[in-house]
C-alpha cells in the first residue's frame, strides 16, 4: 500500500499474515503485534512497548492516533504515486477534524503565515486531543471554527492557501 505522508511517498507492506506481524516500511523492517478491539481501534506492541492506535478513514485521507501522536495520511491517486511533487505543490490546504468532536483551542488566525509541520488547531474526539498540522507553508486565508464548537468530520476547519510569491 502506498500512502502519502507530509508530501512524501510511503510503501507499506505487510510481509507476515501471523498475531506478530512484520512490517516493512520504505526499507525499514517493523515488528510488531496487533489485537484489534474495534472497527477503528488496535492494541499494538513495537519493540515491547503497547500502544493503542486509532484510526479514521474519510474520502482519501487515513487517521491516526498512536499514543500521543497524530498522523494525517492521504491515499494517492494515479497521478500522484507518479508524481509526488503535485502534492508538493498543493496551492491550498483545507483542514478537517479526522472525526466528530469539539474544538479544543484554535491555535491560528486569519492572515497568519504559518510553516508546513505548524500545528492549526486542536480537536477532541473520544476523549483524546489531536493535533493538526500545516502540510503546506502558507496563509491562513479562513478558520471557520472556535474552541468550545463540535464539529463534524466532513466540516472544514481551516484553509491555508500558498503565499504568492513577490516578483
Amino acid at each position: 500500500m502506498e500512502l502519502l505522508f507530509k508530501k512524501e511517498l510511503i510503501n507499506i507492506e505487510k510481509l507476515s499474515p501471523n498475531a506478530t506481524e512484520e512490517f516493512k516500511i520504505n526499507d525499514e523492517i517493523i515488528n510488531a503485534s496487533t489485537i484489534r478491539y474495534g472497527e477503528n481501534l488496535v492494541r499494538v506492541n513495537i519493540g515491547g512497548k503497547n500502544y493503542n492506535a486509532y484510526t479514521a478513514l474519510k474520502d482519501n485521507k487515513i487517521f491516526v492516533r498512536i499514543g500521543e501522536f497524530s498522523f494525517d495520511f492521504s491515499i494517492p491517486d494515479e497521478e500522484e504515486t507518479s508524481f509526488t511533487a503535485d502534492a508538493a505543490n498543493a496551492d491550498r490546504e483545507e483542514i478537517f477534524p479526522p472525526m466528530p468532536g469539539s474544538v479544543v483551542k484554535v491555535e491560528v488566525k486569519e492572515g497568519d503565515k504559518v510553516s508546513e509541520g505548524d500545528a492549526l488547531i486542536i480537536v477532541e474526539a473520544m476523549k483524546m486531543e489531536s493535533t493538526l498540522y500545516a502540510s503546506i507553508d502558507g496563509v491562513i486565508e479562513t478558520v471557520n471554527v472556535k474552541a468550545g464548537e463540535q464539529v463534524d468530520s466532513d466540516q472544514v476547519l481551516i484553509v491555508v492557501s500558498k503565499e504568492e510569491d513577490a516578483s
